[in-house]
């Protein structure tokens, strides 16, 4: 039996009901995949997300990619300074051992089993037309999916950042960046793509998306409606506009 919106935790516990941290507390003990939906909502309040959305980011990387919204809710609406520490400690986080593990798991439970599984797809011409089974690649390991999903948000967490030395924020972004791309095992394609869109973000150049495999509906939702209303930055310098010298300083760390 469903549980109305009503009685369920993260809502009943909502601030002024409990204080902030406390909030949280109920929050990270509470939440699974059926819960997203509910807590999508409430990031929709500024407050509360700029006050806990940092510290939700870890709680969130692993429900991925049903959280990307919840993500990028974080970076749209959180305070874009905490949030980036965040995302970075997590990038450097992720472990890609991991992938090689499930992968040899998968094959000793099903030898011989399909990697790229056939699925049906309606043609478009007609939905009375048959169906006919396509070939679709296997879903992302998750912590690629983490990696695409954290640098989708530091792109819209760069752009919030209002200061006159944004090249700070941006050399301990591509630091965390590099180190966790060095560490990877493979999918290394999907993930300079989304390194390569990142750039073009913080660069201000509005191009298409480079081609790339769609780790899943969800994710690709998250992403395309990453460019909504941003909050702006609580902690914004009295003169935000970056200084002719950082400007240099951070087109050379994005050239190097």
């Amino acid at each position: 039996m469903a549980v109305a919106e009503s009685d369920n935790p993260l809502i009943k516990a909502l601030p002024p009901e409990t204080d902030y941290i406390s909030y949280l507390t109920i929050v990270e003990h509470y939440l699974t995949e059926d819960n997203l939906p509910t807590l999508h909502k409430v990031l929709q309040d500024q407050t509360l997300t700029t006050n806990i959305g940092w510290d939700l980011v870890h709680v969130l990387a692993p429900l991925l990619p049903q959280s990307s919204e919840c993500l990028q809710d974080i970076a749209r609406l959180g305070n874009p300074r905490e949030v980036i520490l965040k995302v970075t400690e997590s990038l450097r986080l992720i472990d890609y051992g991991l992938i090689d593990e499930a992968e040899n798991a998968l094959e000793d439970a099903e030898p011989g089993a399909s990697k790229q599984p056939l699925r049906t797809a309606t043609t478009e011409a007609s939905s009375s037309e048959p169906t006919q089974a396509i070939e679709a690649p296997p879903p992302l390991p998750l912590q690629v999916s983490q990696f695409i999903a954290l640098l989708s948000m530091l792109s819209t967490l760069h752009l919030r950042i209002k200061t006159k030395f944004p090249s700070r924020f941006l050399s301990t972004t591509l630091q965390a960046v590099l180190a966790s791309f060095s560490n990877s095992v493979g999918h290394r394609e999907d993930m300079i793509v989304a390194i390569v869109q990142f750039v073009k973000s913080v660069q201000g150049i509005q191009r298409p998306a480079l081609p790339s495999r769609k780790s899943s509906g969800m994710m690709q939702k998250a992403l395309a409606t990453a460019t909504s209303t941003n909050a702006a930055d609580p902690e914004a310098d009295l003169i935000s506009v970056s200084s002719p010298g950082d400007a240099a300083i951070q087109t050379k760390l994005l050239q190097s």
